[in-house]
Order: C-alpha cells, then structure tokens, then sequence
C-alpha cells in the first residue's frame, strides 16, 4: 500500500490491486447482492473521478479505504460461517442417526411425482417449483431438526431462495417433541435476526394443516435483505415406526389464506402411502 503513497499514480500497480479487491469480494459472495454491486459501483465511480482530476490524496484515501472494507468483511464473514458451523453442530448433535438410506427419490415423468418408497412419501411439486435432491445439495448440514431429505422451491440453481419447503427427517428413538421442536425452530430464526437478515420476529401461534391435520406453528418476520414481511414456520408429521417429517416452510406473508396458492398444492399432493396413486 506505501508504493501507492510513493509514486504519483500508477497503473501497473493499480489495475492488480483493484482486480484483486474485486475477486475478493466476489469470493465473499459481494458481488451477488444488487446492493453490494450498486455501493461498489458509486466507490469507483468517485475513484474515477479523483484519479482523472489527479486529485492523488483523496484518490489515495479511497484505495485505504477499500482496502480496510475488504478487511472488516472478511472478519465479518469469518465470524458469522463460525457461528453457523458451531450452531449447525449443535442442532446435528442431537440428530446423528444417518438418513442417507432414505436418500433414493424417484420421478414419475407421466405423473410429474417424486416419491420416496423408503419412507413412503410422495409429492407433485407442480409447474412453479423445482425438487432439490439432497445427493445434489452442495451442503447435507442445512439447519434443521434432523437429516436434510429435499427442498421444493422456484430456483433451479439456488435452494435457499423462497418460497420454499424443506423436508427434514429425524429417526430412530430421537424424542421428537412438538413443543421442543418448536423451541428449537424458534432459536434458528433468532440465529437468522442476529445474522441481520430478518427483524421483528411475530408468533402466529399453532396453526393446523388444512388438509392433512398436521400440527405446526409460524411466525411473522420483516425480511431486511427483501424489505418484506415472510412468514416461515413447520408441520410436525409422525410416519411411524421411530420415523418424524418435519416440513419446513418459508413463504411471502398474506393474511389473507394460511398458505400460497403455490405451496398448498405441494401440501394437498402429500401422499404418504406406499401406492403412490
């Protein structure tokens, strides 16, 4: 950083140090926020205008700054992966039985279904979403109570975009409690509003699948990163034999129906025969 306060301006030294602050950033995952693109975009556009006017001492204060902002993120970003490894061990603690064995989905193509004969469980995700398979999942520890076992959402590429529904699988003689699972659920928005991603965290109390008549319950949140409020919440499905579905959910709040249109069909095409019909 001195050479820069040495010499006039240099370009050989700039356009490395500048490429270099932009991959960095983009392997923090800056680059992939609207805002992140925006703010940057504004802090080069007046390096820019400094450089050209060779205004050197204000130029120079920019290039110190960047390079402090790029520090902080990185101690940011280290902080927070730390706490969610250590949060996510501790959830998984409690659930070490494996569920790789009910990993086998298959798809009906005639009837647009997934199913799972191991559990048994099938479903129509229906022409707005997409089934990700967790042997496709670049991370198996989402957090959660139990074994990841497949998420329904919009985007083909990323999983964690909602609306969503995620399917959880505890089994075994794990204890799976209503209210603690809800205690449980309850801490994981709490790590999400600490993360700053979420405020203004509402209960909406026990609510019951319409349908099915599963138990679950919601909460309300003001979602800082989409300034909107979501809703996210679960249903507790006991299949029997030591075996407990939690479906985890995630959508646009409305007062006006329990459930978007989109995520009641996927509810309504739960079938937890073996017949699969």
């Amino acid at each position: 950083m001195s050479l820069f306060f040495k010499k006039p301006f240099t370009f050989w030294l700039e356009i490395p140090y500048i490429g270099g602050i932009l991959l960095f950033f983009h392997a923090l995952g800056i680059l992939e926020n609207r805002g992140g693109l925006v703010f940057l975009f504004l802090v080069f556009l007046v390096f820019l205008l400094f450089r050209i006017t060779k205004s050197k001492i204000y130029y120079q204060i920019i290039l110190v700054g960047i390079a402090i902002l790029a520090n902080g993120l990185l101690s940011f970003q280290f902080l927070q992966k730390s706490e969610e490894i250590l949060f996510q061990w501790v959830f998984h603690e409690k659930y070490r039985e494996p569920v790789e064995e009910f990993w086998t989905w298959e798809y009906d193509e005639s009837k647009k279904i997934w199913k799972n004969p191991s559990l048994p469980l099938s479903f129509q995700p229906g022409e707005e979403f997409v089934f990700h398979n967790p042997k496709d999942l670049k991370s198996k520890d989402m957090t959660g109570s139990g074994g990841i076992m497949g998420i329904i959402n919009p985007s083909s590429k990323d999983p964690g975009i909602y609306p969503y529904l995620r399917f959880f699988l505890i089994t075994g003689y794990n204890r799976a409690d209503f209210s603690e699972i809800k205690e449980e659920f309850q801490k994981i928005l709490e790590h999400e509003e600490r993360k700053g991603e979420m405020e203004s965290i509402t209960s909406l109390g026990d609510i019951e699948e319409p349908k099915h008549k599963f138990p679950g319950h919601f909460w309300r949140f003001y979602d800082r990163l989409r300034p909107r409020y979501g809703k996210a919440g679960f249903y507790l499905v006991r299949m029997g034999e030591g075996k407990v579905l939690i479906i985890d959910i995630r959508e646009i709040y409305s007062e006006e129906s329990p459930h978007s249109e989109e995520i009641q069909k996927v509810l309504d095409s739960l079938n937890f025969s073996g017949s699969f019909q």
